[in-house]
């Protein structure tokens, strides 16, 4: 039962960090342009958003973004990666 105990606490513990995470804006540039937005992030990802809610990401392949709650997130391949940051850019609200 301890056991039980310890790994529910644990869990509960590692979702709170993961929530503070979560609304951490990332470290990323954004460039504006007339066909959408060039988010670079620290880590050397670059993702390109477009005006009619397409993106790609060089090496990678091709997807869609969307504006969500305080974030906008781009899938790729089917992988999402969220972004606590605003985009800067007069650009289409995409939604899901």
């Amino acid at each position: 039962m301890k056991r039980l105990i310890t790994i529910c606490l644990a869990s509960l513990l590692g979702m709170a960090a993961n929530a503070t995470e979560h609304n951490t804006p990332a470290d990323i540039s954004i460039s504006c342009n007339q066909n959408g937005a060039i988010v670079e992030v620290s880590n050397g990802s670059t993702y390109y958003l477009g005006n009619s809610c397409d993106a790609s990401q060089p090496g990678v392949g091709e997807g869609r973004w969307w504006y969500a709650a305080s974030a906008f997130i781009v899938e790729i391949n089917g992988q999402s990666v969220r972004f606590s940051n605003e985009l800067t850019c007069e650009i289409t609200y995409c939604r899901p």
